[in-house]
Order: structure tokens, then sequence, then C-alpha cells
């Protein structure tokens, strides 16, 4: 299971969008657009409502606007994805052992909450999810929020070798949530002078990480590239 789970990470990252925090602590926080524990659980419940006398077997696909999460594995005779969200429906185990065997192993917490947890973690982030009951299987759809992320692992080391201060993340952030943000605003968001804020603009315009766009009191700035460092 932890060889899927890593594999399902290295396949998402590469095109999952996320966006920086700075809340004042001293690291931001980096946010994917589709809650993590949610993709995890829709996968460890891919295999273990899986078919397999089916030989279909388990996808993920990753489409521009979704993520897609399919097992061949019917959903039970008479029940919905909403008798186990909002009701007390037990889980029913189409495959037992490995339901046991995961549960041991702590991939999976609890049985029958699966969906209960992938619905509470979207909702909690504002991602609209939805379950689809197919004649021969099973998928659970993450649609992508339509507000601007950043696309992540274009080249890892970008953050720190291109923008390599923090101050600069922080400015490069700011402009990315206000685009027609002054220098001067900036200054006083973020209690520094004038001057110093000049500074960090121009070698992120030297940089080619943004361009202003217009004049000085009517323009706006473009953000030409802005990566984020995931890991590693």
């Amino acid at each position: 299971m932890l060889s899927l789970w890593l594999k399902l990470q290295k396949n998402t990252s590469a095109t999952i969008h996320w966006r920086i925090v700075f809340d004042g602590s001293v690291q931001r926080k980096e946010i994917p657009e589709i809650p993590m524990d949610a993709i995890r659980e829709a996968l460890v419940n891919s295999y273990c409502h899986r078919l397999y006398t089916s030989s279909q077997i388990n996808e993920i696909t990753i489409y521009s606007d979704r993520i897609e999460i399919y097992n061949p594995g019917t959903f039970p005779e008479g029940l919905t994805p909403q008798d186990f969200i909002e009701g007390y429906e037990r889980s029913i185990k189409r495959n037992p052992l490995l339901t046991q065997l995961m549960y041991y192993s702590k991939d999976i917490e609890s049985f029958g909450t699966g969906l209960k947890r992938i619905t509470v973690a979207c909702k909690n982030e504002g991602v609209t999810v939805e379950f689809q009951m197919l004649k021969k299987g099973f998928v659970v759809v993450f649609h992508r929020p339509n507000e601007q992320f950043v696309t992540t692992k274009t080249n890892l080391n970008v953050v720190r070798n291109v923008v390599r201060t923090e101050m600069g993340q922080v400015v490069l952030s700011t402009l990315t949530e206000n685009p027609t943000i002054t220098a001067a605003q900036i200054a006083t968001l973020l209690s520094k002078s004038s001057r110093t804020i000049q500074r960090y603009l121009h070698s992120l315009q030297k940089k080619n990480v943004i361009r202003r766009v217009g004049s000085t009191k009517s323009g706006y700035w473009k953000i030409i590239r802005f990566f984020v460092k995931t890991g590693g």
C-alpha cells in the first residue's frame, strides 16, 4: 500500500497545484488545491473495494480540471454514497482479508468511514468531490478549484535558486494575491521601507519572475513564473 501511495504522490505532485500562505510563522505553508488526505483515502478505498476477479484494474487519471480514482468494483446494491456519508450504515467488506490487513498496517483507521472522511476533508477546503456509481465500477472525482493556484515541480529548486530570500517570497506571494498593489502599499503592509521593497521588485523583474504591465498608478503586476518547492 505504501508503494501505491508513493506512486500516487509522484504522479499528482507533478501536476497538482498549490498555494502559499504566509501567516507570520517561521516557515510558509504550502496548501494543495485538493486535500492529500482525501486523495489518499480515495486510493485506499479503491483497493479495499476492488473486484479482484475483474480483468480491469484500478485507475488514477489526472485531467486539467479534475482527478479521478476508479476501481472495478460496483457499489453495494441498494445503497448510495450518501448512506455512508450522512447515515450510519456499516461497512460492507468486499475483500475482508485485505481490509483487515490494511487496518492492522494502519492504512485505514476504521471501517465504513472512508467516504465521510473524503467528504469532510474536501468540504473543509472548499473542494467539490463527486462519487460516480458506474455499472462496472466506482469513481471518486475531485474537481480542481477555479481559483488560481501555482504549478509545482517544474523545478524543485526554483524557490531556493531564483527567489532566494524569505522576504522575496513574501513579496512575490503578495503580488500574486493582489496584482494591482503598489510598491508603497507593499512597504506599508510588510512594515518595510519603500527602498527595500523597490529592491526586491527590481530583483524579481530582473530574474524574469514578474513584469509590470501599464503605468505605475493604474497598471498591475504579471506573474511570469511562480514555482513552489514541495519537498526534497
